[in-house]
């Protein structure tokens, strides 16, 4: 009996070793995949291999588990702040199959959805035709961006809205630092009183040694920069750059934490004394 508990205690120590060894290697291959692919490829390779990423995926559409969740906890958490309004027009950026919408729907909101994957703006398209209180539109963060730098943007997205989401993690789609910056001073300038709810991914921590390494070969930002079979590319936030980029494009952090999920609330400056 003796023997056979050392034989079974020594496999366990074994396979734990294992698991490890594997693990470790899933993490390093993971690691190089992520330096090479961001060093090869440009900008719309990375938004053409993100959007093919999406393009097939089942989770999301209309009547699926996850779409029936509606809003996280954490999601109406914010939506129940005070500085979050109570009636309006919502604009909902990278709003999927309508998981958010259809919550905000239900709680007596508008919703302007845009979403640049046809096959979710397609299936939200086809799910809410008989809701006249919610339009879609295809667009994405740069695609919405130009449209507003060209002045093409449709007028309906001009008018007023009264709150912005963006959609769960979509921020850590605008891995370029300028256009961030370009884009949510464009949403500033155009809704001034309009509040923002965010959600996106969050590096790591602690960051080590491989993180330090990939920072020196490769640049300042690249320790942030990652590639998930799932997500595609994507920007890895660190908690000061969020209070960081909200002071740079006129909005105060009401709201900033890590759990559940790394999300934001902000409002406007010019907003705090009405």
């Amino acid at each position: 009996m003796e023997i056979k508990t050392h034989i079974v205690g020594a496999t366990t120590v074994v396979f734990l070793w294992l698991d490890s060894l594997l693990d470790y290697v899933r993490r390093g291959i993971s690691f190089v995949a992520s330096i090479v692919l961001w060093k090869i490829s440009g900008p719309e390779s990375r938004r053409h291999i993100n959007a093919s990423l999406y393009q097939n995926e089942k989770d999301y559409l209309p009547d699926s588990e996850f779409f029936n969740m509606g809003l996280f906890d954490w999601e109406n958490l914010v939506s129940s702040h005070e500085s979050f309004p109570k009636r309006g027009r919502l604009l909902i950026f990278a709003a999927g199959c309508g998981r958010e919408a259809k919550s905000f729907l239900a709680k007596g909101y508008e919703v302007s959805a845009l979403e640049p994957n046809q096959t979710f703006l397609r299936a939200g398209s086809s799910y809410f035709k008989a809701n006249r209180n919610i339009s879609w539109h295809a667009f994405s963060f740069e695609t919405w961006l130009e449209a507003f730098e060209k002045k093409v943007l449709p007028e309906e997205l001009m008018q007023k809205h009264t709150a912005i989401v963006i959609g769960w993690g979509a921020l850590s789609y605008l891995y370029d630092a300028h256009l961030r910056t370009r884009f949510l001073k464009a949403l500033k300038y155009l809704f001034p009183k309009a509040p923002i709810l965010m959600s996106y991914l969050v590096h790591p921590k602690p960051q080590g040694t491989p993180a330090r390494l990939k920072d020196m070969l490769f640049g300042k930002h690249s320790k942030n920069q990652s590639f998930l079979k799932r997500t595609g590319f994507t920007y890895l936030y660190e908690t000061a750059e969020i209070q960081v980029l909200a002071d740079e494009t006129g909005y105060e952090v009401k709201m900033l934490e890590q759990m559940p999920y790394p999300y934001s609330f902000w409002t406007p400056f010019d907003n705090q004394n009405e």
